[in-house]
């Protein structure tokens, strides 16, 4: 299966505040992170991060089909 690895430091270019606070931003996560100052970020999915779970089911249902014509 395919694998993909994202890597977000507060205040880096994948945190959505871009601030070094103890908080990441991340409008994509649909989960919340537990962050090493013990309090959690995250755990809402805004209009942006619903778009790219579509556009990502979209290409795996895609992917699946296009692979199924092959055998």
């Amino acid at each position: 299966g395919a694998c993909m690895a994202v890597y977000i430091e507060d205040g880096g270019a994948n945190d959505d505040d871009g601030v070094v606070n103890g908080v990441i931003e991340d409008p994509l996560s649909p989960s919340t992170t537990r962050l090493a100052s013990g309090r959690s970020s995250g755990g809402s999915v805004g209009l942006t991060g619903l778009a790219g779970l579509l556009l990502l089911l979209l290409f795996a249902l895609s992917a699946r089909r296009a692979a199924a014509r092959r055998r």
